[in-house]
């Protein structure tokens, strides 16, 4: 069974809205690779929602990570359509997991990103900005300018498929009595 997962990280107004979609490679060790991404710049929901409902309908999702610290409605209505929603809400935490994974992820070769295709999502992976504030809070930012919306999906769909890049057999089977 061919295993996607997901990251969609939504914006309204400022930023751009971006998709990632992962695909687990069947074999001894566990690896993912890119299969698809999408950026909306400033489009309404129902545009995102409908190119979602495409990629369904293409390739299943095992899970959709969305970014529900602000729009927790598009997420609960995404669910309500089906899809196996994770809604993850960003905190200095989440941010700093996500990132270790990816770093991990990346350096260790279980997740395979196309040099061609593929070059904004590398580099807005090279331009995260780690800083610590006054208060020793750890933050991740771009430069001005830039964006890192095709990241933080690539972040979220990364964190999705982390138990099957760990091994970890997270499926239910049924019990036969």
């Amino acid at each position: 069974m061919v295993m996607h997962y997901a990251g969609l990280d939504l914006a309204r107004y400022r930023d751009h809205s971006a998709f990632i979609l992962l695909r687990i490679l069947e074999g001894s060790v566990q690896r993912a690779e890119l299969r698809a991404l999408k950026l909306w710049p400033h489009v309404q929901y129902s545009v995102i929602e409908q190119d979602l409902l495409q990629y369904m309908n293409r390739y299943g999702m095992m899970e959709l990570a969305v970014d529900a610290t602000n729009e927790i409605s598009f997420s609960e209505r995404l669910k309500a359509l089906g899809f196996p929603i994770n809604s993850l809400r960003f905190s200095a935490a989440s941010k700093h997991e996500m990132v270790s994974d990816v770093v991990l992820f990346l350096t260790n070769g279980k997740v395979l990103l196309p040099r061609k295709g593929a070059e904004e999502l590398l580099t807005q992976t090279r331009e995260q900005e780690r800083t610590i504030s006054q208060a020793g809070t750890i933050r991740y930012e771009h430069p001005q300018g830039r964006h890192d919306d095709l990241f933080w999906a690539f972040a979220m769909a990364v964190h999705a498929a982390r138990p099957q890049l760990l091994g970890i057999d997270n499926r239910i089977y049924p019990i036969n009595d």
